[in-house]
């Protein structure tokens, strides 16, 4: 373990605790020795905001965008809110995840088997937002957690 990162060096602000071991006889008791309580303390938990931000626009959305998403029965809000958090904060309507996410709302892969034509409509602004919204329906109206920019924006 190095130094930095959001716990600090390597057990900086770690509280010991005593390990516990059995006795001879079966019974359980404290040990002199210590172990490290891995258990962070208030101060060292870090928000999921202050890890990613969540990238708002300069302004409207583009008009593509808005056009794309409004033609479902879903909050409109939410929807532009999740798609512009997943293309990264800009109009990238044919971007690529790190993880082979695709399109509009970064639809992952493992959602392939639900559409004959994810791998090529994925890739269409219209089609990969007609494929969230069925997979959004499919999960009971939930965005949360299968959209991650959904959980980090608390919309549910």
């Amino acid at each position: 373990m190095g130094g930095g990162g959001a716990i600090g060096g390597a057990h900086q602000g770690l509280r010991e605790k005593p390990a516990r071991t059995l006795r001879d006889d079966g019974q359980r008791s404290v040990a002199d020795d210590k172990v490290l309580d891995a258990t962070p303390t208030p101060e060292q938990v870090v928000a999921p905001t202050d890890v990613y931000r969540v990238p708002e626009p300069a302004g409207d959305y583009p008009s593509e965008l808005v056009a794309i998403v409004s033609g479902f029965s879903w909050d409109v809000e939410d929807a532009l809110a999740v798609a512009w958090c997943e293309m990264g904060g800009k109009w990238e309507p044919r971007a690529l995840g790190g993880y082979g996410e695709r399109g509009v709302f970064q639809l992952h892969p493992i959602h392939a088997w639900r559409w004959s034509d994810y791998w090529e409509g994925s890739m269409i602004p219209s089609r990969n937002a007609e494929m969230a919204y069925s997979l959004f329906l499919s999960l009971g109206s939930m965005w949360s957690p299968t959209w991650s920019c959904a959980t980090l924006l608390g919309i549910r």
